[in-house]
């Protein structure tokens, strides 16, 4: 019996510093100045350590440097592999007679795989039920701590993906295997059972020095332990039951000594039934939420653990290095560089510091491609199941910043030059990570404007909770992201491992009754679209174009738009031709408008244009994907939000990399921001949600100055507002209106066309709201305000 080879090679391959693209990680990918950041790193060497501030590709401050001693971390405890555990007991030191009980669905053989276990080598031999290579189970007891091959009775092969239930039992006299609730062998065997000191394991036993291994990959249901032989009626009965157990009915019988129904949907504890108290500790984050032998297959139905040799969560370093973050340091993206590594963070504003644009950096994205492990959501486990976990806290090779610039990056890198273009163009952001707006719903409160940037695919439903809450209290989104939105998320209590259960999956079908997220509440996993929360109705758009092989650039649709202001271009002008991100706008992958989903008052004004077919995708039934070659698709869009704010949007992976290069990208993220933040241009606030295209205003008012405007009257808007006006109603107002503060009434009122008002230079006014109107319909039930706009006077 020995420790599977791929256990072995990992463990190797961590404690050498190699095989492994990064052997670093950080606690944390956020911080506040004054909170602490840890280092977590393995090397047979001293490393040097260098913190620094990034401002583009090229342009890195150092602001901090250590060098540490080597630290080699690996032990035989942190092999891979997820089991469980209780430590002994006198109740669990039995010696006269034992049942062993389980329900077990192998999706591996060729290997020894514990399953009920209180066993170590060498010298702690007393009793478990096991899977031989030969998938047949085989039920140990010794009566000394030796292991002898004599002992162990060995049943018929069991099928792999498959419940077998397995009752092992010793009366004093004969060990019996019953599989599913049959006699499948038997022996004499007269005892008594050695007591040791080994832990009780579910999906694992002990190899030597008090160490785990030979781990169980499939499904377990419901093992117990009893200090009895069941009779044969019990047995049968237990078969019967198919581990359909619940909190009212837990399955329980007399002798029972421990029993684990596997009921809790999180969680690091698995609760003992029998009242005994040997509840188990489950390592390495067995995957929870799947299907078991019961015919309940709904998200409350039967429960069961699915155990992997090759599960890898809990790395158990010992910390190498820590600093507290500055107060001196301005908020901005970090990375700890090692290793001919880089880590990357981010450190957040002081509360005072706050900017007024938000910028999500997509962490979450990060996580689902880390690979490291062997598993992410792009993989599965050695067995062929798809993996729906992945872990926080382990090396992340694929987020690691670069420093040149040129093939498509749909990471990390693809979102750093936003913040180039952002520092170079003088406009101040703030960055926060997935993780912080999931556990923050006050994060985005006093921003104007919300940005999303590179590959932000995965999300929770905490994360869009807080968008939708900031975008209907008046903020703006700027989506400059592809593929967005995509796909749920979800998190450990602890925080130490995300979830996913994509569906439908490019690695395979997620069975039906495993849908359901292990987390609290259980939500229905899959894309956003077939869960109920479209992100068209967030963003405007939707994934649609590419699978990492999109690459083209835009095409002007409606030039008189305010987006293309200052830009000259003309109708089917093409632009974003270039760029340091693959050389391509609309590049990797992007999103398209659904008319099922996409808000109707959503404005067109540009559409990707690819010189090679690419492929369009198509979700129908949400069960299957379809898709189509398209040499045209992925719209630039801009609507008014019903909240008051709007939303633009160039949604794909490679446009930030456009921003540093073509004019007429940059031009019209400027323009955007501008308008969102008040910024030369007025930004516009329709309390009615209805876009009328009517209301421009040139500068920005400030004291002691002439503030111009333009209304706009169009046959959208009389239209608009004879519709308006069609109920009791006084007439529409067709005008201009400009009031400082509520009371006492306007200062100024002004008729249709252009117009400026002198503002008075009165120091009084300073900093007061100035609300000014373009068209209005008094109702009965109060005033629908049109193209409205509210700004704040300057000195």
């Amino acid at each position: 019996m020995v420790i599977r080879r791929t256990q072995l090679a990992l463990a190797i391959a961590i404690l050498a510093g190699v095989g492994h693209a990064q052997t670093a990680y950080l606690n944390t990918q956020s911080a506040f100045p004054g909170e602490t950041v840890t280092l977590y790193a393995t090397s047979t060497s001293a490393l040097g350590v260098i913190v620094k501030r990034s401002y583009s590709f090229s342009e890195n401050k150092e602001v901090l440097r250590a060098a540490l001693p080597a630290q080699s971390q690996t032990s035989p405890n942190r092999l891979t592999g997820s089991y469980a555990w209780a430590p002994t007991s006198p109740q669990l030191d039995i010696q006269d007679a034992i049942t062993l009980e389980a329900w077990v669905r192998p999706t591996m053989g060729s290997d020894f795989q514990g399953i009920v276990t209180k066993y170590g080598v060498p010298g702690d031999a007393s009793y478990m039920i096991y899977l031989l290579p030969t998938n047949q189970v085989s039920f140990y007891l010794g009566e000394t701590g030796t292991f002898n091959v004599e002992n162990r009775l060995a049943t018929s092969p069991i099928p792999l993906n498959n419940w077998t239930h397995i009752v092992a039992t010793w009366d004093g006299q004969t060990k019996k295997v019953y599989l599913n609730g049959k006699l499948d062998v038997s022996r004499a065997w007269t005892g008594p059972i050695y007591r040791n000191s080994e832990p009780v394991r579910v999906a694992s036993y002990g190899v030597g020095q008090g160490q785990p291994g030979e781990y169980f990959t499939g499904h377990v249901d419901s093992p117990a332990i009893y200090n009895r032989a069941l009779t044969r009626a019990e047995i049968e009965q237990r078969y019967a039951e198919k581990a359909d157990y619940t909190a009212a009915n837990p399955g329980v019988l007399n002798g029972c000594v421990a029993q684990w129904n596997f009921g809790e949907e999180e969680g690091r504890v698995l609760r003992d039934v029998s009242g005994n108290g040997h509840d188990l500790t489950l390592v390495n984050n067995a995957t929870r939420g799947v299907s078991g032998p019961s015919p309940r297959l709904t998200k409350n139905g039967s429960h069961s653990i699915r155990f992997a040799a090759d599960d890898l969560f809990e790395l158990n370093w010992e910390p190498s290095w820590s600093f507290t973050v500055p107060q001196t340091w301005d908020a901005g993206f970090y990375f700890v560089e090692l290793m001919g590594t880089r880590l990357p963070f981010v450190v957040k504003p002081r509360p005072a510091d706050r900017a007024k644009t938000a910028v999500l950096v997509a962490t979450a994205t990060w996580v689902a491609y880390n690979s490291w492990s062997g598993n992410s959501l792009y993989n599965s486990h050695e067995d062929g199941t798809i993996a729906y976990y992945v872990g926080l806290q382990q090396p992340n090779p694929g987020s690691a910043p670069g420093s040149t610039t040129g093939s498509i990056q749909h990471l990390t890198d693809a979102e750093r030059y936003l913040y180039w273009w952002l520092w170079r163009e003088g406009y101040e952001f703030d960055l926060y990570t997935d993780f912080d707006l999931h556990r923050d719903p006050t994060l985005l409160d006093g921003y104007d404007v919300l940005m999303l940037n590179g590959h932000s695919e995965y999300w929770s439903h905490e994360m869009i909770d807080h968008v939708e809450a900031f975008q209907d209290a008046g903020g703006s989104l700027v989506n400059l992201s592809g593929n967005t939105m995509w796909s749920l998320v979800s998190f450990n209590p602890d925080f130490t491992v995300m979830e996913g259960r994509k569906h439908p999956h490019g690695s395979g079908t997620i069975p039906a009754s495993e849908r359901w997220h292990s987390t609290a509440g259980a939500p229905l996993g899959g894309t956003m679209r077939c869960i109920g929360r479209p992100e068209h109705e967030v963003i405007g758009t939707g994934y649609g174009i590419g699978g990492g092989g999109a690459r083209g650039w835009g095409v002007v649709t409606d030039p008189t738009h305010w987006v293309y202001a200052g830009t000259g271009v003309k109708k089917g002008d093409e632009f974003g031709k270039n760029g340091l991100n693959g050389g391509i706008m609309m590049g990797y992958e992007v999103d398209v408008i659904d008319p099922q989903w996409t808000p109707s008052n959503v404005e067109v004004i540009g559409i990707g244009r690819y010189p090679t077919p690419t492929f369009q995708l198509g979700i129908t039934n949400c069960q299957s994907r379809t898709s189509w070659s398209t040499l045209e698709g992925g719209e630039i869009i801009y609507y008014d939000h019903p909240g008051g704010g709007g939303v633009f949007g160039i949604a794909s992976v490679t446009v930030s990399g456009t921003l540093l290069t073509d004019a007429v990208a940059s031009k019209m993220v400027s323009n955007v921001l501008d308008r969102f933040l008040d910024k030369g241009a007025c930004a516009p606030r329709n309390g009615s949600g209805v876009n009328v295209l009517g209301y421009e205003c040139a500068t920005a008012p400030v004291l002691g100055t002439t503030w111009s405007s333009t209304v706009v009257t169009t046959p959208q808007t009389i239209s608009t507002l004879i519709a308006l006006a069609a109920t009791p109603a006084q007439t529409p107002l067709l005008g201009g209106e400009i009031l400082i503060g509520l009371a006492p009434p306007p200062l100024v009122q002004s008729s249709n066309g252009s117009h400026a008002v002198p503002i008075p230079n009165l120091p009084s006014l300073a900093g007061a709201r100035l609300y000014a109107q373009g068209f209005r319909v008094e109702q009965p039930g109060g005033i629908v305000m049109m193209n409205a706009q509210d700004l704040t006077l300057g000195p």
